[in-house]
């Protein structure tokens, strides 16, 4: 089942060089399972060779004030734009905190550099405010440390595209962590329409800290890391590969932290927890390579690829129109 394959090429993509590969899951070799509790982990490996070295992830630049993401009074669209001289990657799922309303990005994006302002299309993941909290601005945002934290809100986002479906699985994250989570300690300062605020609730960051401390005395990234696929309460939810090491290892410590923090909304702790194997992985993965992909076009540079199956909706995106190489593939069960 451990397979390896290297395809020679190299393509310029976005200001993005490319060489050796992935695409099915016969190019993967996988590494665990990891558990703790009831989330299981598995890293992806490839021989790939990528450099995007000059990439930077939204969160990157936000820190370094290369780029400034704009308020812009609609809900379903912010505004960016890249100062710097280097292009910057926005994942699908990434909270920005700020302006009027939280968001959720919906879709993978390179803006390049020196962009000018480009539109950003997004959702609304917090339901009531509609002016700047304290010591934020209500007219720009100030980070995208986080990703959306569960597969339905996900779905919800990236295959029914859907405000009212976003909103809707939001509030059942809230009821979750506040039965699953805080239990007797929940009072009326916990703040659940709000997905950011969720997740810098103490006590969920202290449950999450817990599974994250776990895989960090055990997972040691390798230079060949490609991707993170997890399983919860024994049940495959998401795989986030890409087509470079470097990405991943900078994607890493928030999908992780996504993952831990879909685990402790499930948690049952007299539940036993079914075994997840390396095969049971790439079954998965193969069964998610049938069928048929429809195309987008987003941002009219840029290529989206969404695949439906019986058991899982496979998103695929390509730095360009031109290209048939994706460089982020996320699959997420159904």
């Amino acid at each position: 089942m451990f397979h390896s394959c290297k395809r020679w090429m190299t393509m310029l993509l976005a200001g993005v060089m490319i060489s050796g590969l992935a695409y099915g899951a016969s190019d993967y070799r996988l590494s665990g399972p990891y558990q703790f509790q009831n989330l299981t982990i598995f890293i992806a490996h490839s021989d790939l060779e990528a450099d995007v070295s000059n990439l930077l992830t939204l969160n990157e630049a936000l820190e370094k004030g290369y780029v400034t993401v704009f308020e812009t009074g609609q809900v379903g669209e912010l505004a960016i734009e890249n100062f710097s001289a280097y292009p910057v990657y926005i994942q699908s799922g990434m909270i920005v905190k700020g302006g009027k309303q939280d968001r959720v990005l919906r879709f993978d994006i390179i803006i390049q550099a020196k962009s000018g302002r480009v539109p950003l299309p997004s959702f609304c993941v917090e339901q009531g405010r509609w002016t700047a909290r304290e010591k934020e601005s209500a007219d720009r945002f100030s980070s995208a440390a986080k990703l959306v934290p569960h597969r339905e809100v996900k779905l919800a986002a990236k295959a029914a595209e859907s405000q009212e479906q976003v909103w809707s699985s939001v509030a059942d994250l809230g009821k979750a962590i506040k039965s699953n989570v805080r239990g007797e300690a929940d009072g009326g300062g916990y703040h659940s329409s709000s997905l950011q605020i969720m997740q810098e609730d103490e006590i969920v960051r202290s449950r999450v800290e817990d599974y994250l401390e776990y895989f960090r005395g055990k997972i040691r990234l390798r230079d060949d890391a490609v991707g993170l696929i997890f399983a919860v309460n024994g049940k495959l939810s998401c795989a986030d590969l890409y087509q470079s090491p470097l990405l991943f290892a900078k994607m890493y410590p928030q999908l992780l932290e996504a993952a831990a923090t879909e685990a402790i909304t499930e948690f049952a702790p007299k539940k036993k927890v079914p075994t997840v194997t390396s095969a049971d992985v790439f079954r998965w993965l193969e069964e998610s390579e049938q069928g048929n992909f429809f195309r987008k076009t987003i941002n009219r540079t840029m290529e989206l690829r969404i695949k439906e199956t019986d058991d899982c909706v496979v998103f695929e995106t390509y730095p360009n129109l031109k290209t048939s190489i994706w460089i982020h593939k996320n699959i997420l069960a159904r």
